[in-house]
């Protein structure tokens, strides 16, 4: 038998299939867990840190001593880094699961009956950052965006009075 994958015998590919098939169920006892805590609390944490340190750079305008806003500076774009990294992460498994199941269709053994309905069961891995959001690639700029929206918010109330 060699190494090549369209060469693996039935019991390899069905081996593989199981190996997804605990992935899936990781996958969702990790969503079970972090559903409600770790990524929702990323998310508001990271974005709030962004707007204050935004808003505390722009408003401060030579108040503060020079280290302090290199410092502001420096802390904003590592946790705008930061969530753009555990986003970009986190949706790399969705991309990659969908691809593995679009190329399960072309397995010469997709004919076979038990074989399609046990692929149709096959979900992509999914992470949701709270009851009803899938983590994405467009996941990352929105929330970027919102915080960039807020820190000028912030910034024109604050000039206007």
């Amino acid at each position: 038998m060699t190494n090549s994958f369209k060469h693996r015998n039935f019991e390899d590919r069905w081996e593989i299939l199981r190996s997804y098939r605990q992935c899936q169920v990781f996958n969702n006892l990790i969503n079970k867990v972090s559903q409600f805590t770790a990524l929702p609390q990323a998310q508001i944490a990271g974005s709030s840190i962004i707007i204050g340190s935004l808003y505390t750079t722009v408003i401060s305008n030579g108040r503060i001593p020079t280290i302090v806003y290199i410092g502001s500076v420096f802390f904003t774009v590592e946790t705008v880094f930061y969530v753009f990294l555990l986003f970009d992460l986190a949706s790399t498994g969705l991309i990659a699961s969908k691809s593995f199941l679009r190329s399960l269709r072309k397995w010469p053994y997709s004919r076979n009956s038990l074989f399609r309905r046990y692929i149709k069961s096959l979900q992509p891995l999914r992470i949701y950052t709270g009851p009803f959001h899938v983590v994405d690639k467009g996941r990352a700029p929105a929330l970027l965006r919102f915080c960039l929206q807020r820190t000028i918010f912030l910034v024109v109330k604050t000039r206007t009075g």
